[in-house]
């Protein structure tokens, strides 16, 4: 995620700039109880920003976004956006950031809910 925040200091209140990790937990915890794990945690409103270390243009995100790197931008009108939910990953099933939260909390979920049969007996009642 890039590039950093702009915020107001809360002792000096005075600009300064925090790296984007915090805000983004915060985008994806906001992001799964309004809606759900599998909705892409983008075009999300990044509360307190003023703004970014630097602004990019249409055009730098076209660039960054295939290579899995996600943007926060100013869009007039609309604010200060997370913009772009990609991965790293090389494998296309795995590009978008909410597919593979999405099958983290599958995978989770089923083992979770299956831990009472790991040492039934293996037979027709299992």
């Amino acid at each position: 995620y890039y590039p950093w925040v702009k915020v107001l200091d809360p002792v000096t209140r005075q600009p300064i700039f925090l790296p984007p990790s915090g805000f983004v937990a915060g985008i994806y915890a906001r992001n799964d109880v309004n809606r759900a794990v599998y909705k892409a945690p983008a075009n999300e409103v990044v509360n307190l920003a003023l703004g970014f270390e630097s602004n990019l243009s249409k055009a730098q995100q076209e660039v960054l976004n295939p290579e899995g790197l996600n943007a926060f931008r100013f869009f007039e009108g609309r604010g200060n956006r997370l913009w772009g939910a990609r991965t790293t990953s090389s494998d296309p099933e795995w590009k978008y950031v909410n597919l593979r939260r999405y099958f983290a909390y599958l995978e989770r979920s089923i083992d979770k809910g299956t831990q009472w049969a790991v040492f039934e007996p293996n037979g027709e009642q299992l």
